[in-house]
Formats: C-alpha cells, structure tokens, sequence
C-alpha cells in the first residue's frame, strides 16, 4: 500500500464509511497490515479466530471444505470488503477457508481491542455494526437464494 495510509483506505470500505475522520482515527491503532501472496491462506476453516479483516489491495477466495476432502467456493472478495466477522460475535471455530487470489494486503483488525472499541465509543461503533449487520444479512440472502436453486433443481431437475 505504497502511499496509502490506513485510514485512507478505511475510509474507501463500506463498513466504516459512515465514519468521521476522528472516529477512522480510533481504529487505526488497532489495525495490522499484512501482505500475501497468490495461494497463501490467511484463515484456515476449523482453526480458533478472532480478528476480521478488510482487504486493502487484491483479491482473496472464500472456500468451505465438502465431502472427501474436497473444497467448495463460496465466494471471491476485492478490495474494499472484509471477512472473517462471525468471529466478533462468536468465538467458535472458523467456518471457512480463505487464500489470496494473487498479491493482496489486508487489514487484520483485532477482535479484542475491536470489541473494547466500540464499547467505549458506542456511536461509530453502532454505524460499524450497522454496516457490517447490512453486508451479513445481504450475504444471507444470497445463501438463501443459493440453497433454494439447490432444493428445486434437487427436487424438479432430475425429473426432466
């Protein structure tokens, strides 16, 4: 991220958007940058987690391990999104996979100072929240629609 500061590159996300300059200002100290190269994972499904992460420059995979061993894409994520969200609302284990796609940098931001953020500073703390509810339930419905194609093809697309 060459020239780019983090809290420029907050402001950029969806999530923090709703923002001011100060309140970008209270995150940034509890942000890490790190860089991965195409392949590299930066979750690993099954393993304990919880941070979440914004991608800053890139793209990464999100895949779900199926039977056999096998993988499952769910998705591909650009800059200017996160993952890795569920961890900040429950500690259990990582429910997905993800790998960088090719040279990505991302914003690792720490769960525990996160959480400790927004209770201290409940008003850009609620507009996170509100942003990050609003990418959740869109993703959900998305599943939704994805398991409803499934059911009906399941159902009326071996009968043809």
């Amino acid at each position: 991220m060459e020239g780019i500061s983090t809290g420029d590159v907050l402001k950029g996300v969806s999530l923090f958007s709703e923002l001011t300059d100060d309140e970008i200002d209270l995150i940034v100290p509890i942000v890490n940058e790190k860089a991965f190269k195409p392949g590299e994972t930066i979750i690993e499904e099954g393993k304990p987690g919880k941070n979440f992460y914004v991608i800053a420059e890139g793209m990464v995979e999100i895949r779900k391990r199926i039977e056999d061993g096998r993988e499952k894409l769910l998705a591909a994520l650009e800059e200017g999104t996160f993952f890795g969200e569920i961890a900040l609302f429950d500690r259990g284990l990582r429910t997905a996979s993800v790998r960088a796609l090719e040279d990505t940098t991302i914003l690792e931001i720490d769960g525990d100072r996160f959480n400790g953020l927004i209770s201290s500073h409940p008003a850009p703390g609620v507009k996170i929240l509100r942003a990050m509810m609003a990418e959740m339930v869109y993703r959900l419905r998305r599943s939704n629609e994805t398991i409803r194609d499934f059911v009906i093809w399941a159902i009326y697309g071996k009968k043809k």
